[in-house]
Parts: C-alpha cells; sequence; structure tokens
C-alpha cells in the first residue's frame, strides 16, 4: 500500500525521444506535510483534507504521467481553508486486472443426473391432475391500431 501525495497541477512536460519513444512528467506544488505545519489530515470519517495555504518550497519534483492519479476537491463548508479529496476515474481508463474470470458458483457434475432405471421419489400426499392435450398457442394479431381484438376472441365460427 503506498502513500498518497495531493497537490496541485502546474506544468505538464513531455519528452520526446524521436524513435517514438515520449515521456510525460507533472509538475505540482505540494502542500506543506513537515511536522506542526502538515497540510494534510483525515477527519473522523476518513476523509483526506488538504489545506492549500501553505506550499513546500519549489523545487524540481516531478512524476511520472503514469503514475499519478486524477482526483479533485471540495471545499470544507466548516473549515474554509481545507478542502475534501475526491478520487475519481476517467471515463475512458478501465480497471483490467489480470485475474481473469472467477466464477462464484460451483461447477455442474450432469453426468450423474440421469440415470437409466433410477428411482423416482414421487409426492403422495398431494392430488394432482393429469393433462392428455396440447394447449393452443394464444398470440394476440396485431393491426395498425394496435391488437385486434376481433382475432382474439374465443369465437370459432368467424
Amino acid at each position: 500500500m503506498g502513500v498518497d501525495y495531493y497537490g496541485v497541477l502546474t506544468d505538464i512536460i513531455e519528452l520526446d525521444y524521436h524513435n517514438d519513444l515520449k515521456i510525460v512528467f507533472f509538475d505540482y506544488d505540494w502542500p506543506n506535510t513537515n511536522g506542526r505545519n502538515n497540510r494534510v489530515k483525515a477527519d473522523i470519517y476518513g476523509f483526506q483534507l488538504v489545506n492549500f495555504n501553505h506550499f513546500q518550497a519549489p523545487g524540481d519534483i516531478l512524476i511520472l504521467a503514469s503514475l499519478a492519479q486524477q482526483v479533485y476537491y471540495v471545499q470544507d463548508p466548516k473549515e474554509q481553508d481545507w478542502h475534501v479529496v475526491r478520487k475519481t476515474m476517467p471515463r475512458d481508463l478501465f480497471d483490467m486486472n489480470n485475474t481473469g474470470h472467477i466464477d462464484p458458483c460451483k461447477p455442474q457434475n450432469l453426468d450423474d443426473a440421469f440415470i437409466e432405471d433410477e428411482e423416482i421419489e414421487v409426492r403422495t400426499d398431494v392430488l394432482g391432475i393429469t393433462i392428455n392435450r396440447l394447449l393452443p398457442l394464444q398470440v394476440p394479431a396485431y393491426s395498425e391500431g394496435g391488437i385486434d381484438e376481433e382475432s382474439n376472441s374465443d369465437d370459432e365460427s368467424g
């Protein structure tokens, strides 16, 4: 588990090597995190808050763009100098982990499902009804105005 750092993006630097190799760096203003001047804290609900009133001294602290994660800040309504960090998932970024598909259900064993001469258990405590005829398939006929009521009636003289 890594440590989260929060800052304000100030510059994007792209190194373009002429053999189709490009490296992108981000330059940030970082809030002061040293000692009692710490400008990052967690509230009682577990949200990270950042205070941008005091930044670290400027320097050449660049990060690779591939290591950055997009966040936005919402001003705390009670403490106006503090901002709540909210992480986002960019719309075109998909988490394609390599764990593969894990099926939560156990595989079915159908080898023993039907065995000839198997004794079948039947309920004998309930009276049953046997129907020995096929029921007609009733599909409503459609006309331009909707369902045609005449073709859906039970009148067979039609």
